[in-house]
């Protein structure tokens, strides 16, 4: 927030020079990959020269560029397809197509009821083992707190059968799709080599 923030104060690229000398290499890397497709044209202008002077990684550019462009559906498409083309991040395997699905876990003691959401990506059969997984637990600790703890346990099960079935498809999630837009930056550096 702090590089968005100055951004917004910061009128010539000399400021924007003196800024970004004095961050790390990794704030400088996180900027290029996460926010460059906010930054002003004498920011990006002077982000670039900082890499550049700093020798840093050509990723970075396509993290900036990739931020900065225009992207077809077929495109996006295309970097979808490479993204499931990774190792499974929970198993270390490349044995099935990556996707990315919503899941829910609920808990209850007594007189206090939650439910607690996570963002997963992984091979189908590693979703599938954390999904059921969540659900089980939901069903052991969720369902015995009242008032709410029977409604978000089922509001859980629902939540992550309705995972369950998105994974039969062979085709890519939703949520995977705008896992991909929303990470551009970061996924171009890594993939498009």
């Amino acid at each position: 927030m702090l590089v968005t923030w100055k951004n917004r104060y910061m009128y010539n690229a000399t400021e924007f020079e003196t800024h970004y000398r004095s961050l790390s290499d990794d704030e400088i890397e996180d900027l290029a990959q996460t926010r460059a497709g906010g930054l002003r044209p004498e920011a990006l202008q002077a982000l670039r020269a900082e890499i550049a002077r700093r020798g840093l990684a050509d990723g970075l550019e396509r993290a900036i560029s990739a931020q900065t462009r225009a992207w077809t559906q077929a495109e996006l498409l295309t970097l979808v397809s490479r993204y499931r083309a990774q190792p499974c991040p929970l198993c270390g395997q490349a044995r099935a197509p990556l996707n990315a699905v919503r899941a829910a876990v609920a808990g209850s003691a007594i007189v206090y009821s939650w439910r607690k959401h996570e963002f997963l990506i992984g091979c189908p059969e590693c979703l599938r083992k954390r999904l059921n997984n969540l659900s089980a637990k939901s069903l052991v600790f969720g369902w015995w707190g009242l008032p709410l703890g029977p409604v978000l346990t089922v509001m859980t099960l629902w939540r992550n059968e309705a995972s369950q079935l998105a994974l039969r498809s062979p085709d890519s999630t939703p949520e995977l799709l705008a896992y991909v837009a929303a990470n551009i930056g970061e996924i171009s550096a890594k993939l498009l080599a």
